[in-house]
């Protein structure tokens, strides 16, 4: 390691990247920026005052914390430079660049800006971030990258439903420096005239590629697949679709990352070849090779794989100028620094750490695992042909390897026949890409256009029906799995202890591997004994539908009304499901609760402690009422007020507040996310004139109730 110094320095880099996101600073961080100087000051003033320190004191330790400090420190600015950029963007009117290419969501037109200037009491203030923009006009479709804008908008809060262990959007968003969004009618934008940059540039050849492909004349499923494959554009991809790659293994084909990059490198190395052999002159085919990547790394969006292996190739090739060898693993450490300095928040990125973990895992485990099975190629074809297929099952099983736990903790999923996919999927894919790049270069020629284009199609189409097939096989994949945090490091260790032992042949590495499995064992063992008297009651934010959750144990019971698209449920509430290890969820449909007798519910329920009957639901000593629509019909005097918990207002009950506690008397009134603007609204202001306590899921999130027994 003394020969890698970045990969020495990357280490307490991000360690404090990732304090600063869970231990934010709320303090001064001019103080905090004067004591990282301090600890560099004092490091290099030793450095010169003693010349050999290691009998006084260890340096490393001054330049771990300063990297330890500068990561938290740089984080924490980022962090708080965007909470500023937030507060700057206000509504009025709005000077915007477009960022992204206009997405058609079917009822707007999505486009993310990039703000220049804000008009506030007749000043025009220049303010710096982004926002996402839903055109309610189908002219913003014809925008393109570049285009400056003045819109009339009024800017609103990215806001998420709040429910628990659901994926961030308002998060997401914000580690692209995106914190607002609006929506604008038709009439309230104008376009002012285009900007050039070289990722505005690269954007619109990555347009031209698009409408390019478009005229191909193939099924949209092949363009589509094709449009992903060649420049990672993934927005016309079906959910169909999606769900063959995913469910096979072969996500990873899709997002364009360093097997594309390394593809295009290939090609350019074969075109240039003829000028390096005449004029054997390095530097210049270098120059040509790393702008060119940077050309097809700012057309592909510059995700952070591909910045990644863009970053490799380049300082690969800048070593080659300089007549240097660079050291792999110092190199992955650069790029990484280089993409974390560019943006701190990348940090958060899923792609990031799979990327790197992938890449990584390749460099370590390809080589033991190669060379673990000797094929004398000498032999024949034969022999050489399996050799390579041996190389490639090495390399999809050394970034499986590595990629595996962050795979599960995030995806809660596992391709069975990840091997054979790739065995049968990245063979393909260079020649998906050549073909497709010949007909991009031959557009303008109908007759070589139109026969790449055949050849694409074919390609495409052969590759996506031997997916269809894999994704027959029985157990093609193993879901609903789960990792703690906790088993997600822990399982890291594993691998790397058992690595160590059967690599290195390191004896001690494998009581080390068993006593962490069995740390495993018992976090699993706790975590399901702790949950067995667990009883709580969830009402999800789900906008349009119902959606009340009631969790004994590992009993799961849900009352929703999402029928048409369950996987809005699953969306809302799988992760937070797989956390606490239930069982597979039991459903009842929330409109039929009002219905005389529902014996198949009673049935599939199979619970003691869940009562309902009508409109009223009991789960041990939980009492509430479901108010839906219906319920105006059956309003009836009655001589005492039944005592509840809560009250719910579903599916824009036709009822107020005020005849509702001439029925009831309750701690609290809950509504859910299936009611109207409208209707909340009346309601949330009946409550406040009554003084009666009122949740409204759409805004405060989803109401999340420990049940005490």
């Amino acid at each position: 390691m003394n020969n890698r110094p970045l990969v020495k320095l990357i280490i307490p880099f991000v360690a404090g990247m990732f304090t600063a996101k869970f231990y934010p600073f709320a303090g001064n961080l001019i103080v905090l920026l004067a004591v990282l100087l301090a600890f560099f000051s004092v490091f290099i003033l030793l450095k010169f005052a003693v010349k050999r320190m290691s009998g006084l004191i260890y340096p490393s330790v001054f330049v771990y914390v300063t990297m330890l400090a500068s990561g938290y420190v740089l984080y924490s600015l980022s962090w708080r430079q965007n909470l500023k950029s937030a507060e700057s963007l206000k509504g009025g009117f709005l000077v915007g660049k477009v960022v992204t290419i206009p997405k058609n969501t079917g009822k707007t037109v999505k486009i993310v800006l990039d703000v220049e200037a804000i008009k506030h009491a007749d000043q025009w203030n220049k303010v710096d971030g982004r926002v996402v923009v839903y055109f309610k006009d189908s002219a913003a479709a014809a925008l393109k990258l570049g285009d400056r804008l003045l819109l009339d908008v009024k800017l609103h809060d990215v806001e998420d439903a709040g429910n628990p262990e659901e994926f961030s959007y308002k998060n997401y968003l914000a580690f692209h420096f995106i914190t607002k969004q609006a929506f604008i009618d038709a009439g309230k934008w104008k376009k002012l005239g285009g900007n050039v940059s070289f990722f505005s540039q690269g954007g619109k050849i990555r347009e031209k590629v698009i409408k390019i492909i478009d005229s191909s004349g193939l099924s949209e499923e092949n363009k589509a697949v094709i449009k992903a494959l060649t420049i990672g554009y993934k927005d016309n991809l079906q959910a169909e679709t999606k769900q063959k790659f995913s469910s096979t293994g072969a996500m990873h084909v899709l997002a364009v990352s360093g097997l594309h990059v390394g593809i295009i490198f290939i090609i350019l190395n074969i075109l240039l070849f003829p000028v390096r052999k005449v004029s054997k002159n390095v530097v210049l085919p270098s120059l040509i090779i790393i702008l060119l990547l940077w050309i097809y790394a700012a057309v592909t969006g510059l995700s952070p794989s591909v910045t990644r292996a863009t970053l490799m190739f380049t300082l690969v090739q800048t070593g080659k100028m300089i007549k240097r060898d660079t050291d792999i693993y110092n190199t992955i450490a650069a790029s990484a620094f280089i993409i974390l300095l560019i943006n701190p928040f990348t940090i958060n990125s899923i792609g990031f750490w799979l990327s790197y973990s992938a890449v990584i895992g390749i460099i370590i485990l390809y080589p033991v695992l190669y060379r673990g099975v000797y094929i004398n190629t000498e032999r024949g074809f034969l022999f050489k042909v399996v050799d390579k297929i041996w190389a490639l099952i090495s390399v999809s099983l050394a970034a499986q390897i590595a990629t595996l736990p962050i795979t599960i903790y995030f995806f809660h999923t596992f391709p069975t026949y990840f091997l054979l996919t790739n065995l049968v999927v990245i063979p393909i894919v260079p020649f998906i890409m050549y073909s497709a790049f010949g007909m991009i270069v031959f557009s303008g020629v109908p007759v070589l256009f139109g026969w790449f284009a055949k050849l694409t199609g074919m390609i495409t189409g052969f590759m996506i029906s031997l997916l269809e097939k894999i994704e027959m096989l029985p157990y093609h994949s193993l879901t609903g799995l789960s990792l703690s945090t906790i088993n997600f490091l822990l399982m890291y260790f594993l691998i790397i202890f058992l690595l160590l032992y059967l690599i290195a042949k390191k004896r001690v590495m494998l009581p080390l591997a068993l006593a962490v499995l069995f740390i495993m064992l018992s976090v699993n063992t706790y975590s399901i004994y702790s949950g067995q008297g667990r009883k709580v009651f969830v009402v999800y934010n789900i906008s349009g539908y119902s959606a009340m959750n009631f969790i004994d144990g590992r009993d799961n019971i849900i009352v929703s009304d999402v029928k048409s698209d369950e996987n809005k449920l699953s969306y809302a509430a799988k992760n937070y499901w797989l956390k606490l290890g239930l069982a597979k969820e039991k459903i009842i449909d929330a409109d039929k609760l009002n219905d005389k007798f529902l014996f198949s519910a009673f049935w599939t329920i199979d619970n003691p402690a869940f009562f309902f009957y009508r409109d009223y639901i009991k789960f041990y000593g939980l009492r509430l009422a479901v108010v839906d629509s219906k319920f105006d019909e059956k309003i009836c005097s009655v001589p005492d007020k039944l005592y509840l918990d809560y009250v719910i207002l579903r599916d824009n009950a036709n009822i107020r507040v005020s005849d509702l506690i001439k029925i009831y008397k309750f701690k609290q009134l809950i509504i859910d996310s299936s009611n109207s603007f409208y209707k909340v609204k009346r309601w949330q202001q009946e409550c406040k004139r009554l003084n009666i306590s009122c949740f409204i899921v759409r805004q405060q999130g989803a109401f999340v109730k420990p049940i005490q027994t």
